[in-house]
């Protein structure tokens, strides 16, 4: 709608050139920019304390399940099972040593299938 207005100004008035329509318009500007930025630090603001809401609406609207059938989001269980798969497939001498991971391409497969067979686990359920 802005832009109809510049150029409705443009035909009104032949002798006006652009930059002047441009500094007439800078209320209409300003008052767009002012709008978006508030409009996007609403948003942000909603999003930061959303999980705060959550746990708000906690005793109302319980979590559910996944559809795997276990726990929802933030589990400790699937944590200490994904930190002992890892520690079991990886070779938990190492790991507990406090050897920085990759220090050698073998360990750094070793962790990757470890990653990878404890997501398999948890998407499967088990």
């Amino acid at each position: 709608m802005a832009t109809f207005t510049v150029l409705a100004q443009l035909a009104a008035d032949p002798a006006k050139s652009g930059l002047d329509v441009a500094i007439d318009n800078i209320p209409l500007a300003l008052t767009g920019i002012v709008i978006v930025f508030t409009v996007l630090s609403l948003l942000a603001l909603t999003i930061k304390i959303l999980p705060k809401i959550v746990d708000l609406t906690e005793p109302w609207l319980p979590q559910g399940h996944g559809h795997h059938g276990h726990g929802g989001h933030g589990s400790a269980s699937k944590g200490a099972a994904a930190a002992a798969g890892v520690a079991a497939v990886a070779g938990a001498g190492s790991v507990m040593a406090g050897t920085p991971f990759g220090t050698d391409a073998a360990e750094d497969q070793r962790i990757a299938a470890a990653i990878a067979a404890v997501m398999h686990k948890q998407r499967q359920g088990q």
